[in-house]
C-alpha cells in the first residue's frame, strides 16, 4: 500500500528458519526460493535410518462372570488372559446349557400342574400319566379327524369304558368292543394280578421264614416245655409283652404250673448232674494226688493219713447239693 513500508519477505522466512532450527544460509550451496536451504528426506550420510513405531495397544480386560462374588472380583484381573477366557467360555457354556432347558422345563411344570387336581384318582387305578395323556390325545386325533367309521368306534370305545349304555340309542346294535382297548383291559387285569401275587408272595416268604424260625426254636433241647406253652407264648407276643421268642418262652414255662414244676426239677436234675461231675472231677484230681503222696511217703519213711475213696467223695459233694437245694 502507498506509504506503508514494503515488506522484507527474505527477513521474515530466515526468522522462521531460524525458530525451526535451520541455519542461516552463507551464500554458498544450493538454495531453494527465497535463500532457504533444500529439505531432503533423506536420511544424512553415516546416520542410522530412524523408525518410530506406534505404542502397542493394550486389549481391554474383559469383564468378568455377573455370578462371582466380590473376594474373586478383586483377583480377576491378575488371572492369566488363557484362564479368563478359559473361564468365559465356561460360563457362556451353561448359561446356554440353562437356556436351553428353560422352555422344557416350563412345559414339563405347566403340565404338572394341569395334572396335580387328578393325580390321585390316576393313582387310585394305577394308571401311568404320561401314558394317559396320550391315550387322550389319541381319542381326541380319532374323533376330530378320524374317519365317521374311527369317530364311531373310539365313541363306542370310550362309552364302553366309563360305563356309559348307549343300548339305548341303538338297542339292535351289538356292543362294539375295540381290540384295542380289549387288550389294554387285559393288560391292566394281569398287571393288577401281578401285583397281587407278588405282595402275596412276599408275605408268604414271611411267614415261611417265621415258621422256619419257631420250629428251629421248638426243636432247641433247650426248649423242652415249647409244646406246652406255645399258645401262651403266642398270646404273649400278640399282646406285646413279650418282644422275642426266647422271652415269650420263659414268660410263659413261669407262669405254668405244670412246666415252673417240671423246669424246677429240671434245673435241680441238671445242678445235681453238674454237682456230680464237679465232684468226680475232684475225686479223680485227689485220687491222683493220693498215689503221689503214697509215693513220696513211702521214699521218706513218714506216716500219713489214709487217702479217701471216691465214693467218699461223691456221696460228700451230693449231701452238699442236696442241703443247698
Amino acid at each position: 500500500m502507498p506509504g506503508d513500508q514494503e515488506f522484507d519477505m527474505d527477513a521474515a522466512v530466515a526468522d522462521i528458519g531460524s525458530g525451526l532450527g535451520y541455519e542461516e544460509p552463507s551464500g554458498e550451496g544450493p538454495q531453494g526460493a527465497g535463500g532457504l536451504p533444500e529439505v531432503s528426506d533423506k536420511t544424512p550420510e553415516g546416520s542410522p535410518p530412524v523408525d518410530v513405531a506406534p505404542p502397542p495397544e493394550v486389549p481391554a480386560l474383559p469383564e468378568p462372570p455377573k455370578t462371582w462374588r466380590q473376594g474373586a472380583l478383586s483377583q480377576w484381573a491378575s488371572l492369566p488372559a488363557e484362564v479368563r477366557d478359559e473361564v468365559l467360555k465356561r460360563e457362556e457354556d451353561m448359561f446356554r446349557g440353562i437356556e436351553q432347558y428353560k422352555a422344557d422345563a416350563g412345559y414339563a411344570k405347566s403340565i404338572k400342574e394341569a395334572l396335580t387336581p387328578f393325580m390321585p384318582s390316576l393313582q387310585r387305578y394305577n394308571i401311568d400319566p404320561v401314558q394317559h395323556i396320550g391315550a387322550l390325545m389319541k381319542a381326541h386325533h380319532d374323533l376330530a379327524l378320524g374317519t365317521p367309521e374311527d369317530k364311531l368306534a373310539t365313541f363306542q370305545r370310550l362309552a364302553q369304558d366309563y360305563g356309559i349304555d348307549l343300548g339305548h340309542l341303538a338297542p339292535e346294535a351289538q356292543p362294539f368292543v375295540d381290540p384295542q382297548v380289549a387288550r389294554l383291559q387285559t393288560e391292566l387285569r394281569e398287571i393288577r394280578s401281578t401285583i397281587t401275587n407278588a405282595e402275596q408272595q412276599r408275605q408268604e416268604a414271611v411267614i415261611a421264614e417265621n415258621k422256619a424260625k419257631i420250629a428251629a426254636f421248638a426243636g432247641d433241647p433247650a426248649h423242652p416245655h415249647f409244646d406246652k406253652v406255645s399258645s401262651d407264648m403266642a398270646a404273649l407276643l400278640q399282646s406285646g409283652a413279650a418282644k422275642t421268642l426266647e422271652d415269650a418262652y420263659e414268660r410263659a414255662v413261669w407262669m405254668n404250673p405244670e412246666t415252673r414244676a417240671a423246669e424246677v426239677s429240671r434245673q435241680h436234675a441238671e445242678k445235681t448232674k453238674q454237682g456230680l461231675e464237679e465232684a468226680k472231677r475232684k475225686a479223680e484230681e485227689a485220687k491222683r494226688a493220693a498215689a503221689a503222696n503214697v509215693r513220696t511217703s513211702a521214699k521218706s519213711g513218714s506216716g500219713t493219713a489214709a487217702p479217701r475213696s471216691m465214693d467218699d467223695t461223691l456221696q460228700e459233694t451230693l449231701a452238699a447239693i442236696n442241703a443247698r437245694s
